[in-house]
């Protein structure tokens, strides 16, 4: 689902930063957060939240404190989910402006990457105007 939105922002020409929370290096995932006017957080949910590196990632945001405006929260889960839940409350303290979420069981079906094309332009067109 974020390599899809990755894809659409792209086109949008919005200038990206990809990390993969797994492996990224903490020092180039906080310099691109600092200087961000967009995040697309993709975390899928275990043991009813958010996985421990996207929670990480958000307590990041709070230290940073960047001139971040809004965010897309992407997530699967397999037996229930809430890490979307959770972390758009963490994000209303920030007040960033949540332009779309997506969570889902499973895999990502035609209709939920349909719905990623939408929110992937909403955030691009977001980010323009704020530019």
């Amino acid at each position: 689902m974020v390599k899809q939105m990755a894809e659409i922002l792209a086109a949008e020409d919005i200038e990206l930063a990809f990390h993969n929370l797994a492996v990224a290096d903490i020092g180039d995932l906080a310099k691109d957060l600092s200087d961000s006017r967009a995040v697309v957080l993709g975390a899928p949910t275990v043991l009813g939240g958010a996985h421990p590196l996207a929670i990480y990632t958000v307590y990041l945001l709070r230290i940073l404190r960047p001139p971040m405006k809004f965010a897309v929260l992407l997530s699967s889960y397999g037996w229930g989910g809430g890490a979307v839940r959770q972390i758009q409350e963490m994000l209303e303290q920030l007040k960033i402006e949540s332009v779309g979420a997506l969570e889902i069981n499973g895999p990502p079906m035609e209709d939920d990457m349909m719905q990623i094309i939408k929110i992937g332009k909403t955030l691009a067109k977001k980010v323009k105007e704020e530019t």
